[in-house]
């Protein structure tokens, strides 16, 4: 009897926390997209984290390989090579606590050095602020000259980390020397370290929290990246985690105060409500509830603290949950005494002026009452000495390709555009990999650096029209009257046996009765249908007719339709390309005996050989066409131009092979050459060099190569690929992806792309959406802007810069709103920036009814735009771009609001300042540039919002006094 009397009454005491935690997870089980406007299951991402937290409390360090083991350990490393590091430079964090140090000037590593070492471009380490740059010297003269950047200058190199080349003088740079605003004399950046070469011996020392040092020495690897996240505590629960999975078992493991940095726009807040979700679900699966969960949003802190400045503790406590959660406020205040809450803290970064304030509040009462606390931030929104004795350091990882992919097709099912860009973007990333992979570090450098070549061309610039290809009697090609090449008489008797060219003809012409556009798998069907099926495939020379017939509907139906029957054309082709394969047939088997030459002195263990099929005619004339018709003026035939006709590729198992061919293809006399060997290399193109990657990033070689056979020659291409890059092209099928922008999207968008795919752009483009479509909020402006905003160039639009494409998709949003009307767009989009501006002034993020007024008193429209937020909030989407926390009651009462991403109130407040029509006092200047609260405001363009700035304290003595202090600070 006792004991069921303790079970009913145990069940009575846990019935509020099962009632609690069941309205808890009705809250926080779904997240909306704020940007998109649509809802998502909280758990719809599994939002991945890693750990930064390193013992340095009571950790003894036995060597490097050690040190580098334990920082690896799911922390990001940040690139950096070894001939960069200097005495006196430290691997630090980021509130500058150093934890590595290096003691003693590297030794030169001597098996380096070559006859051309002396023109290695050296690199510095320029440190400004509580950023470090290393740059490449060179490009502004003024080391000699004037050994001074200008204020401007110096933002401008250090936004756009621009590479300094050719600089004058580099040698008398010396550590110390420093970059000073040549108009007011500010240091701007110092040089921490002289210019060095490359090195081999790296001699360290770490800093222990006793104030000790130990020294330490390797030589057994280069460190090619360096530690740059916040210091936390030691602790095997945070050692390494992966996702929000791990975090929930380890808060309901540990008492361990957690805090979670992650920059603007990376999902702090979902992960927090995630989290919540997740834990909410473990304690309702045990047997007893001893914890549960509450979200505490930051800004909502920070609202009651300017209503009540003096609230502290748990006085403000109560004032939240009062607010937030009114029938559960002895409940939870019980569960805090009893030490039974897990305290989600989400935004310290948006407590802004009362930072301070929720920051003790945090360390002097929420930490000493023993509840579990994790803490959401970006990284300057927070004071990390306070948080580094005592806190799991953790960061939010950036969305992996998977995630990105589920948002896409999520929000926009299977969109082709996108879906082709992410796997565009995948096929790039592994290639990346398979290259760091496959080569070592010097391998790589050798590769990358090999000079393309281009005998093409003559001194003055122009193309020798000796490097064609000639007649086997070597005169120029010319058309010929009848067909000599055994190659293209085998193709046409084929197409004369059974009438295949009139058949294809009327095909044709009953396809463009119905369709103006002859599309690839047309033309295979109508082909297909065509040829006969008797075994026509299995003679020498028939097995191109298939593609050849394809290829040349395909042209006829975009060239000559109406202008010639497809006979003719074929005809005209034909006798253009005749000397080409007849030149072609007799140098084949010179090509051959070449080929097997090569492999004989690699060996087939080594390099394997693919030879390539015979270019087939239709496409040698529609290249010569389009890329050569006008590259000589003396009426020569364009299809001589054309090099490609016999090719192969060399598939080389290593590196040392792939060196080893080139040096004989450079006739290395310490190689081991062919006899007699006359081939010349005429071009080189080096796929591996940065500048010239193709936008799949798939790395090659290819050479044109001259063959001699007495008084004639003949033209052909090499293709040099590393065995494991080629085995990732091909099952990553790379071509596929990048055809997709060549066919598919040029069809889309003609009338815009035109021939713009074949340009850098695309690579511009995909650069940038690689970057951006890591970070969630970024993702969304991407969805909106391309597939809401009525956008004629996707690829334009992906090479914007952050900024445009807030203002962009914040443009498109304020226009469907207003369903287009510019003049109501023109009222929207200015009430929407004074409110911004008034609530970035007043570094608050929620805000209500009586503060919108405020914001618009002073202006001429005041009424209007009033009116306008009070039409816009009664209508079903409310005022675009801004989240309405509660209703108004009454109008003296007013309601609660915050733009639906802080980055909004941000990007409208920037493209105030920068506009010219702002005039912004000298203190406010300041405080843009010095309050960590305008950090992101200021990422947007470093460089145009300083040069704007700075003329707001240029002539106050006193501001100008405290800025010098605090970019020396930095």
């Amino acid at each position: 009897m006792q004991s069921g009397s303790g079970d009913s009454s145990s069940r009575q005491e846990e019935e509020p926390s099962r009632q609690y935690l069941s309205d808890l997870a009705a809250r926080v089980k779904t997240i909306k997209d704020d940007i998109l406007d649509e809802e998502l299951d909280v758990e719809t991402q599994l939002i991945r984290v890693s750990t930064s937290a390193v013992s340095w409390k009571s950790f003894s360090l036995k060597d490097l390989e050690e040190c580098i083991a334990l920082m690896g350990e799911g922390i990001i490393w940040e690139r950096c090579e070894t001939g960069d590091l200097q005495v006196g430079d430290l691997i630090q964090t980021r509130d500058a606590t150093a934890v590595i140090q290096i003691q003693i000037a590297l030794v030169q590593d001597v098996s380096r050095r070559s006859e051309a070492s002396s023109k290695v471009e050296p690199e510095v380490l320029l440190r400004s602020g509580n950023r470090t740059f290393i740059q490449d010297i060179g490009g502004l003269e003024i080391w000699k000259s004037k050994k001074q950047l200008s204020f401007e200058e110096c933002i401008r190199l250090q936004d756009t980390a621009v590479s300094w080349r050719e600089l004058p003088g580099v040698w008398e740079l010396k550590a110390g020397d420093v970059i000073r605003d040549v108009a007011r004399g500010i240091p701007v950046a110092k040089l921490t370290a002289r210019p060095v070469e490359h090195y081999r011996f790296l001699y360290l020392a770490i800093m222990l929290p006793d104030g000790t040092e130990q020294k330490y020495e390797t030589d057994k690897r280069t460190i090619e990246r360096v530690l740059n996240v916040p210091v936390g505590i030691s602790s095997a629960t945070w050692r390494s985690v992966d996702n929000v999975d791990d975090v929930c078992r380890g808060v309901m493991k540990t008492s361990d105060p957690v805090l979670m940095v992650a920059g603007p726009g990376t999902g702090k807040t979902w992960f927090l409500q995630q989290l919540c979700c997740r834990l909410v679900k473990e304690i309702q699966s045990q047997g007893g509830i001893s914890v549960v969960p509450i979200l505490i949003p930051v800004q909502k802190l920070a609202r009651i603290l300017r209503q009540n400045h003096n609230m502290r503790g748990m006085e403000l406590l109560h004032g939240f949950l009062e607010m937030d959660y009114p029938q559960y406020v002895s409940f939870l205040t019980a569960k805090l005494e009893a030490q039974g809450l897990i305290l989600l803290i989400d935004g310290v970064d948006e407590a802004a002026g009362k930072r301070q304030t929720i920051e003790e509040f945090i360390h002097d009462f929420l930490k000493p009452t023993g509840n579990r606390i994790v803490v959401t931030s970006r990284p300057e929104g927070v004071r990390l000495p306070l948080y580094c004795q005592d806190f799991s350091i953790i960061k939010l990882l950036p969305l992996s390709p998977e995630q990105q992919i589920s948002v896409i097709q999520h929000f926009l099912k299977e969109d082709e555009f996108l879906s082709s860009l992410f796997k565009l973007s995948n096929v790039r990333r592994g290639h990346d990999n398979v290259f760091n992979t496959a080569f070592d570090r010097n391998e790589r450098m050798y590769v990358e650096s090999l000079c393309p070549s281009d005998n093409f061309k003559l001194e003055d610039g122009s193309w020798d029209p000796s490097k064609r290809q000639k007649a086997l009697d070597g005169s120029d090609l010319c058309v010929a009257s009848s067909l000599d090449s055994s190659y293209l008489q085998l193709l046409q008797e084929a197409m004369e046996a059974h009438d295949i060219l009139c058949k294809l003809e009327d095909k044709l012409r009953a396809h463009f009765e119905t369709s103006q556009v002859l599309k690839v798998v047309a033309a295979e069907n109508m082909v297909d249908k065509i040829l006969p099926k008797d075994g026509l495939d299995i003679m020498n020379g028939y097995s191109d007719l298939r593609t050849v017939c394809i290829r040349l509907c395909l042209l006829y139906s975009n060239t000559q339709r109406n202008k010639m029957p497809l006979k003719k054309f074929w005809n005209h082709i034909a006798s253009r390309v005749d000397a080409l394969y007849v030149s072609a047939g007799h140098f084949s088997p010179l090509y051959e005996k070449w080929l097997a030459t090569i492999q004989a002195i690699i060996g087939e263990e080594e390099l394997q050989i693919h030879r390539g099929s015979i270019k087939d005619p239709i496409r040698v004339y529609e290249k010569a066409q389009n890329d050569y018709a006008n590259r000589f003026d003396d009426d020569s035939l364009p299809e001589a131009c054309v090099m490609d006709v016999l090719r192969a590729r060399l598939i080389c198992r290593s590196a040392e092979a792939i060196k080893k061919i080139m040096r004989i293809l450079q006739k290395d006399e310490n190689v081991v050459a062919m006899e007699q060997d006359s081939t010349t290399v005429v071009r080189l193109k080096n796929m591996f060099h940065h500048g010239q990657l193709t936008p799949t990033h798939f790395r090659f070689k290819i050479a044109t190569l001259q063959l001699v056979d007495g008084n004639t020659s003949f033209l052909v291409e090499v293709q040099l690929h590393l065995d494991a890059i080629m085995k990732h092209e091909e099952s990553a099928d790379g071509h596929a992806a990048y055809e997709y922008f060549r066919s598919v999207l040029k069809e889309r968008y003609h009338a815009v792309l035109g021939n713009a795919l074949e340009s850098p752009r695309i690579e511009d483009s995909l650069t940038r959406f690689e970057a951006m479509a890591k970070v969630p909020v970024l993702l969304s402006l991407i969805v909106v802007i391309l597939f809401r905003g009525g956008v004629e160039d996707p690829l334009a639009a992906l090479q914007w810069s952050t900024i445009e494409l807030y203002e962009n998709s914040m443009e498109c949003v304020v226009h469907r709103a207003v369903k287009h009307d510019k003049v109501d767009a023109q009222i929207v989009t200015t009430m929407l920036t004074k409110v911004s501006v008034a609530n970035m002034r007043a570094q608050r993020r929620v805000f209500d009814m009586n503060e919108v007024k405020e914001a618009f008193a002073g202006e001429d429209n005041s009424e209007t735009l009033f009116q306008k937020w009070l039409e816009l909030q009664d209508k079903k989407g409310g005022v675009p771009l801004i989240k309405t926390l509660s209703e108004s009651t009454t109008y003296a009462k007013g309601g609660l609001y915050q733009f639906k991403h802080l980055s909004f109130s941000e990007a409208f407040y920037y493209r105030f300042l920068t506009s010219g029509d702002a005039t912004v006092p000298a203190a406010e200047a300041l405080t843009v540039i010095s309050d960590p609260f305008y950090h992101r405001t200021c990422e947007f363009g470093r460089s145009k919002i300083m040069g704007v700035l700075h003329s707001g304290y240029n002539y106050h003595k006193p501001l100008a006094e405290s800025l010098k202090g605090r970019l020396q600070e930095r």
